[in-house]
Order: structure tokens, then C-alpha cells, then sequence
């Protein structure tokens, strides 16, 4: 395995998605989101121009009927093809969502896949001859279509629930843990740990038990760990600063420990984890409600996403 893992966070992070900066037009060629009337006076609005057509487009559509959905997850992990799908289609729908158009179809049919990113041409507009259902419930409709139902997968069940929440907007739903990289989930919590430090550094830690509240026995899961790297980390920081919290501060203290430190307590080259991948992915193995539960609290205290500049995998 390439030898990427870093045990210092590099200084600069990548800007965040333009549309979420300065919200540009739906369309990346002259025709922004405007209204079009069908020949049967039916109102749609159309997104994008597909003037640029190639052999390599295909539905949406098409593309879930070349696979089952056990294809689309990989190690208990959104495959990166579809969750880059989604988040393009979270990305329309946040700009619709903010010109107040909540309402409409949104068919696999409709999407079409241009070099592995999704562009949807023209959506229904609501008027009032027509009821229409809402891009939400369509959304999370499409969404299960593409990943399945699995109760076992928290992130899976905490992002279906986070759809039907009327004050979770899709701008929110960009970032859901589901969704990131495993990049961005690696820094996640350090990144989010330095703006509450910086921002809220008088109240978020007790603020953070009360609206994250569980009871979780961080020594045993820890024990548990197939790096050893994993406890070092644990007696050393224990010895110095006292037990973690036996809770949800708790195991964000220990996950930003374990980043910054996972290899400065380890005296053979074997014991050494070699990338962010591998510390991350244990990470969430021990503490499957991690990241839900650090994303939930930005939520309840109205931290938006975008002020944590995210890093993400270029």
C-alpha cells in the first residue's frame, strides 16, 4: 500500500465547491435556470445545455441496471463514483432549493452521466395546474434506489433520516459523512476541532455532551484495535492529561489523538500504519457514530460546513 499517511496536517486546504461560495448558475454554459414552456404548456426548468453531446453519455438509469447495489459499496463505503453522482444532484437541488423551487420530478431517467458526473437538462417546475412531489422526497427516493436500505449501515440510516428533516437544506447534505472521501473524513474531525477551538473555545466541550449524549466504554473498544498503535496512543495521552471521557467528547478527543500522534508512540517500523486511510478506517470501525455524531453537533449549533474549509482529496 503507498506510503501516504502524514502525521502532520498540511497547512493549506482546497477552496470549497464553488456553488457553495457565490451560488453561480445552474448552467456551466449561457443557459442558467430558466423557465421553458413545452409545447403541451407544461412548465420545465432547464438546467444545462447537452449541446456538447458525446457517445459516452448514459443515464443514470442505465448505469444502475449494469449493477446491483452491493456493487456500489465497497468495505461499508459509498463507492466514490456514486457518491460524486449524488452530490452533483445535491448540488442542483441546493440551487433550486434556494430559488424557493422545491417541488418536481426527479427520475433516474433524467440524469444523464458525462464523464462520470451527473447533469440533469431540464426538471419539471411546479405550477399550479400540477402537484408536484417534493425534490426531497424524490431525492431520498432516488437515493435508495441507488444505495439500498441497510440498517446495519449508521451513516446510511443517520442520512436518510437527515433528508425527511425540513431544516437540514441540501447544502448541509453535501457534507454528510456518507458522502466524503475518505480524505475529507480523515480530517473532518481536526478540522473541526480548530474552528470550535478558535470560535466557541469557552463552551463547546460541555456543549457537546449535552446535544451528543452516550455511554461508551473507550478503553475496551480501543483493546480491541488491530494496531497497536491505537492503545500507545491511548496510555500515553491517559498517563499525561488523565482517561477520556467515556462518551461522545470522549472519542472526539481520542480520534483527534490518535490522528495527530498515531505513530509517535510505536517503536517498530511494523507497528507503524502507513496511511490516513487505514487510520480513519479504524477509527470508524471502533466508532461506527463518530462523524455522525461531530456532524450532528456542528448542526444543532449552527456551524455552517463551509467555515471549516474541509480538506478534501484532489
Amino acid at each position: 500500500m503507498e506510503n501516504d499517511f502524514v502525521e502532520a496536517a498540511p497547512s493549506s486546504t482546497v477552496d470549497i465547491p464553488e456553488f457553495l461560495k457565490s451560488f453561480p448558475k445552474l448552467s456551466s454554459s449561457d443557459s442558467s435556470a430558466n423557465l421553458v414552456s413545452l409545447p403541451n404548456g407544461a412548465k420545465v426548468v432547464a438546467t444545462e445545455s447537452l449541446a456538447r453531446k458525446t457517445a459516452s453519455h448514459y443515464t443514470l438509469a442505465d448505469m444502475l441496471k449494469r449493477s446491483d447495489v452491493t456493487s456500489r459499496w465497497e468495505d461499508g463505503r459509498v463507492v466514490d463514483e456514486y457518491s460524486k453522482i449524488i452530490r452533483d444532484i445535491i448540488e442542483l437541488l441546493f440551487q433550486l432549493e434556494l430559488k424557493d423551487i422545491r417541488s418536481g420530478n426527479l427520475n433516474d431517467g433524467d440524469i444523464v452521466i458525462i464523464h462520470g458526473r451527473a447533469k440533469i437538462p431540464y426538471l419539471a417546475n411546479p405550477c399550479i395546474e400540477t402537484k408536484l412531489p417534493s425534490y426531497r422526497q424524490e431525492f431520498k427516493s432516488l437515493v435508495s434506489r441507488m444505495l439500498g436500505e441497510n440498517a446495519a449501515i449508521v451513516e446510511l440510516v443517520h442520512f436518510y433520516g437527515k433528508i425527511d428533516h425540513l431544516g437540514m437544506t441540501f447544502n448541509d447534505l453535501w457534507y454528510h459523512p456518507l458522502l466524503q472521501s475518505s480524505n475529507e473524513r480523515y480530517f473532518f474531525p481536526l478540522d473541526a476541532w480548530l474552528h470550535l477551538q478558535y470560535e466557541r473555545r469557552d463552551t463547546w466541550r460541555n456543549m457537546y455532551q449535552n446535544v451528543v449524549n452516550n455511554d461508551i466504554d473507550i478503553n475496551t473498544i480501543i483493546g480491541k484495535s488491530k494496531y497497536k498503535a491505537f492503545m500507545s496512543v491511548l496510555l500515553k495521552k491517559t498517563k499525561r492529561e488523565g482517561a477520556y471521557k467515556n462518551n461522545a467528547l470522549g472519542v472526539f478527543d481520542y480520534s483527534r489523538d490518535i490522528l495527530e500522534n498515531v505513530n509517535k508512540f510505536v517503536d517498530k517500523d511494523d507497528e507503524r500504519i502507513s496511511t490516513k486511510h487505514e487510520v480513519e478506517e479504524e477509527l470508524t470501525s471502533l466508532f461506527p457514530t463518530r462523524l455522525i455524531d461531530l456532524y450532528e453537533f456542528l448542526y444543532c449549533m449552527g456551524i455552517s460546513m463551509n467555515s471549516l474549509g474541509l480538506r478534501r482529496s484532489m
